[in-house]
């Protein structure tokens, strides 16, 4: 049996239940379980409430679950390498996201093979694109100011999503592998400003971000719309912004990613090259997206 762990994050969970559904076309006895471990960090579980999914529920969650958690735990390290071991298995993720195809096949090994990363490549799911774009749909927005900013997205020509993420990615420890500060700099984001700005006269760039007063400082020369009313259960909102855009700044982040992959305007999209720092991650970004060298 496969078993796909979704966790932390919104963008995670998007790509990880998007993971899931492609190996479903070709494994009928793959599941998806929320690693309730992980339900403290950013705001919980959000594919419920958002689309409606429900991870497995009942004896089998609760026995999926707990067979992972002792199968992860250091206390019971002697039951693991006697007993567990044997049936149970930790399918990880390449650490730069390289797409293998053959973990989209039922797993060789029998037992329970639990698969454990981001999957944010789109190749994981390509073929199933469709099926996904049904599901991602997002709930209708009743705030005014939200709303406000719906209308002038949709009339404007060039609308652009710029996203920043600050915050968590400028406390992450620099000797820590998964290194996402320090890729997305402020002179990558100038250089992808003034391409997209050569290119259209008239562009207008919402900004999302964790640091609005950063911003403002930052990019008081450009026609700009920092959008600051989503925080919290309600940062999903975002990135259904996002979505509206025409054009695309994206950070180093899934969730920006997800906001870029689920537009239906059809704009340009610009990337850092990197997605972790000095990491080659060649599988993470769709081929036509453009990809601007962070490695300066």
């Amino acid at each position: 049996m496969d078993i796909v762990l979704v966790f932390n994050g919104l963008g995670n969970q998007m790509s990880q239940y998007a993971f899931y559904l492609a190996k479903k076309k070709v494994n009928k006895k793959c599941f998806v379980i929320y690693n309730t471990m992980s339900s403290k960090e950013h705001n919980g579980y959000e594919l419920g409430d958002l689309f409606g999914i429900s991870c497995e529920k009942g004896v089998k969650h609760w026995f999926l679950q707990t067979i992972y958690r002792i199968h992860c735990s250091d206390k019971f390290s002697l039951l693991n390498r006697i007993i567990l071991n044997k049936f149970i298995h930790k399918v990880e993720e390449a650490k730069n996201y390289d797409f293998n195809p053959a973990l989209l096949k039922p797993y060789p090994l029998k037992g329970l093979n639990y698969f454990w990363g981001g999957w944010h490549s789109e190749k994981n799911f390509l073929f199933v694109k469709d099926e996904i774009k049904r599901t991602f749909i997002f709930p209708q927005i009743n705030d005014e100011k939200c709303l406000s900013f719906v209308d002038k997205i949709n009339n404007t020509e060039n609308s652009v999503s710029l996203h920043i993420r600050r915050g968590d990615y400028l406390n992450i420890p620099t000797d820590k592998y998964y290194q996402f500060g320090g890729v997305a700099s402020l002179d990558y984001y100038h250089e992808a400003i003034n391409r997209l700005s050569q290119l259209y006269s008239n562009c207008v760039f919402f900004i999302f971000s964790n640091d609005p007063v950063w911003c403002k400082e930052q990019f008081k020369d450009i026609d700009m719309c920092i959008v600051d009313c989503n925080k919290g259960k309600d940062s999903w909102r975002d990135m259904y912004l996002m979505t509206l855009c025409r054009h695309h700044i994206n950070a180093n982040s899934s969730f920006s990613w997800w906001g870029a992959w689920l537009a239906e305007k059809n704009g340009i999209v610009l990337c850092p090259s990197d997605f972790i720092k000095d990491v080659d991650t060649k599988d993470v970004y769709p081929e036509e997206w453009i990809k601007i060298n962070t490695r300066k």
